[in-house]
């Protein structure tokens, strides 16, 4: 290997882990001004895409008008320009909490991390160009650095959440990225000394690209980048929502890149191509029927499809890459390609489909990209009558076949088309039509619901469904049950699951001697206001609720009656709990109850020391923060009684004991924390009479002794704004 591919190589390698370091750090300091709202992570999103693009159009440009030999000048400015703006912070505008948050979320990270960001990602296509021009053996097909860009980025993704997020904070790792930045800039001064100036007639022989040819590129582009954020929604959404699971997808990513781009090709896009379906058939059902388990072969079969599909996607573009002369267009067409499937996702998708509908609709697209083994004829007329008889036979078994066990029935309707279709697989557009006329009317006719689904709404948090079924109305966050009201006219009032009377929460409510005291409740996290039926006459219950869509379902729909039944005063504040609820006067709370996490996935900005101090001013004299950290694979306990001690808060838990008839009632056992700064409070919960609510008494509720002090390992952090581990806190081997 020559000096000067070692060189570029070490180059692009750098900055392109540089470019996944920089995104979480940047946006990890948005959190405790903006909260963490989807809209301002698709914002924060949106400007690195934004600012992908204008690099790579740089680097096309900038090459195209001055060569390489003139434009290495230009860039090598460039960057010392970015270096001065390093270590780099984000300043809080003063309007912060009241402008229009996508916008200042842009600004704030143009005006900081801009300029630092677009010099990094203008790097590998201008250092492929220069390299292009270089004496070594491999200048002529320089493809092969893309492929160690993609390493690069795929190091930088796991370096950050397992190595650097857990033992730097966030100003020390500002300083480790202006090092890296650095050792970058070092090393492209070393590579420019390489770059030879191009003789006037190479210029001349620079291959013109047909317009139709770009096109293409930019749309095979954008499907693996759709499919990407597809496929990250239901996999966190709806099978398997673990802490960090959105760095297995995106490492599948970065790996068909580097298979698709490397020096020696392992597969073609045509082997590829004839592997895709055997993949795809299997998933379908899967979709189809709303699989959840078992969860770990799911959670493998969806990121194996999607790594296939995007190898293939990327393959196709590998194989119809051009002369080392275009370079610099060919990857400005796959950067627009990239940030087209983000916005389609982000943006557009939320407003024109009710579900997840995006995934399987781009999966289907890139079917179309198969070649055909051979040419058929009168594929229209067979795709036609394929997609409607399917129709036709999923609805006659749907509706005909009321009576058959529910698997069964959704076997029956969409075994027998799923195998027509697969049998019509050579036929490219006939599968690939097939296929999504399946997806399609397997959402329309609700062919795997084993309840009536009264209601589907979508926004920026996901998709919420309201299903009635085995005596209950459910409102469902993909797999994750958010509230529960029984259909039993004299269960009506009856708070279920984590908010049963017996339950820790519920004890709470059910103690005289400490609720007769209580007169205003704040409740961060909705649901369906189960909650609310604890509420007393003489009592304020005030909801912090991020998401407008729960509101609706819960207040405005008529599809639950817990608020209404509420004998309390009812308040509704809608945006980032982190920031509403800072707005509140202190000292006003005699109860804070924080239940506002999306099943496993935790907002850490809800947890930190920062967080927990503001919720202590809240907290009237003898007040009580009661804190819900059900989780599978996290746990939070040691890290929340740790934390708390710097806002003077002693921590006691309190797990649920598995009670197997009140489970069949509708409970769901749980876990709860209870943060004071006067543990006497426990003697007040002693007493287990319902306050006021004998119909909420069930069974004698324990004393105060089911609250238990917290055993702190010495390996536990607390977490802080600039400090998180998250980590750290997962359980071994899971729950």
């Amino acid at each position: 290997m020559t000096l000067a591919r070692i060189i570029y190589s070490f180059a692009i390698f750098i900055g392109s882990a540089l470019l996944f370091l920089i995104q979480p750090m940047a946006a990890k300091l948005l959190l405790p001004t903006f909260g963490g709202s989807p809209a301002v992570w698709t914002s924060a999103m949106l400007f690195f895409q934004v600012a992908l693009l204008g690099g790579y159009a740089y680097a096309h440009y900038s090459n195209r008008l001055l060569n390489p030999a003139r434009q290495r000048f230009v860039h090598l400015a460039l960057l010392v320009g970015a270096v001065v703006t390093l270590p780099f912070a984000v300043k809080v505008p003063e309007n912060a909490t009241t402008g229009y948050p996508p916008l200042l979320v842009f600004l704030m990270l143009a005006t900081t991390v801009g300029l630092s960001y677009f010099a990094i990602s203008a790097g590998s296509p201008t250092l492929q160009r220069w390299f292009a021009t270089t004496a070594d053996p491999a200048a002529k097909d320089p493809y092969f650095l893309y492929a160690i860009s993609n390493v690069g980025s795929m190091v930088g993704l796991f370096a950050y959440p397992f190595y650097i997020e857990r033992h730097f904070k966030l100003g020390e790792q500002a300083q480790l990225f202006r090092l890296g930045f650095i050792t970058m800039m070092v090393a492209m001064l070393v590579a420019a000394i390489f770059v030879r100036p191009q003789p006037q007639e190479e210029v001349a022989q620079v291959e013109k690209l047909e317009r139709k040819r770009l096109l293409r590129w930019i749309l095979i582009a954008a499907a693996p980048s759709s499919l990407l954020l597809g496929v990250t929604n239901t996999i966190s959404s709806n099978i398997a929502p673990i802490p960090l699971i959105w760095v297995v997808p995106l490492a599948a990513y970065l790996l068909s890149f580097i298979f698709a781009f490397a020096s020696k090709r392992l597969v073609t896009a045509a082997q590829l191509a004839r592997i895709l379906p055997l993949l795809v058939t299997p998933l379908a059902f899967t979709i189809c029927i709303e699989a959840t388990e078992p969860l770990m072969p799911l959670a493998i079969l969806h990121i194996s499809v999607f790594f296939v599909a995007a190898w293939f996607c990327h393959a196709l573009l590998s194989e119809d890459r051009p002369d080392a002369g275009n370079l610099t267009q060919f990857y400005l067409c796959l950067s627009i390609g990239g940030a087209l499937g983000g916005f389609f996702n982000s943006i557009i998708a939320p407003i024109i489909f009710p579900t997840f509908f995006e995934y399987p609709l781009v999966m289907c697209l890139i079917l179309l990209f198969r070649p055909p083994t051979k040419v058929f004829e009168k594929q229209l007329g067979l795709t036609a009558f394929l997609v409607v008889a399917s129709l036709l036979w999923m609805a006659a078994i749907r509706y005909l076949g009321a009576d058959l066990q529910p698997n069964l029935r959704s076997g029956i309707a969409l075994g027998v088309p799923l195998v027509a279709v697969f049998a019509l697989v050579e036929r490219t557009k006939v599968y690939a039509f097939g296929m999504l006329g399946l997806f399609f009317g397997s959402i329309a006719l609700g062919i795997a619901s084993t309840g009536k689904v009264l209601a589907t709404h979508r926004s920026f948090f996901g998709v919420h469904r309201v299903v009635d079924g085995q005596g209950y109305r459910q409102l469902m966050h993909g797999n994750t049950i958010h509230g529960r009201q029984s259909l039993d006219p004299a269960k009506k009032g009856l708070p279920l699951t984590y908010y049963y009377p017996t339950g820790p929460i519920g004890s709470i409510f059910n103690s005289p001697d400490f609720m007769l005291d209580v007169h205003q409740v704040g409740l961060v996290g909705l649901g369906v206001g189960s909650l609310a039926v604890y509420g007393r006459v003489d009592q304020e219950f005030t909801y912090f609720e991020i998401d407008p869509t729960v509101l609706y379902l819960a207040r405005d729909s008529g599809l639950f009656s817990f608020l209404k039944q509420s004998r309390a005063r009812m308040n509704y504040v809608l945006g980032d709990a982190r920031l509403t609820l800072a707005r509140q006067p202190d000292g006003q709370y005699g109860l804070l109850v924080l239940d506002a996490f999306s099943s496993d996935a935790i907002p850490t900005h809800l947890l930190t020391a920062e967080a927990i101090q503001m919720y202590a001013s809240k907290l009237a004299p003898g007040g009580i923060l009661a804190m819900h950290i059900s989780n599978r694979y996290l746990e939070l306990a040691p890290v929340v009684a740790l934390t708390a001690r710097a806002a003077g808060l002693e921590t006691f838990s309190n797990m649920d004991a598995e009670n197997s008839e009140e489970k069949t009632d509708g409970k769901t056992q749980s876990h709860w924390l209870l943060l004071t700064r006067d543990r006497s409070v426990l003697q007040k919960l002693a007493n287990g009479n319902s306050v006021g609510h004998p119909e909420l008494k069930l069974g004698r509720i324990r004393p105060g002794i089911d609250w238990t002090e917290i055993d702190i390992p010495e390996t536990v952090k607390p977490w802080t704004d600039d400090y998180v581990d998250v980590l750290g806190s997962f359980k071994a081997g899971g729950d």
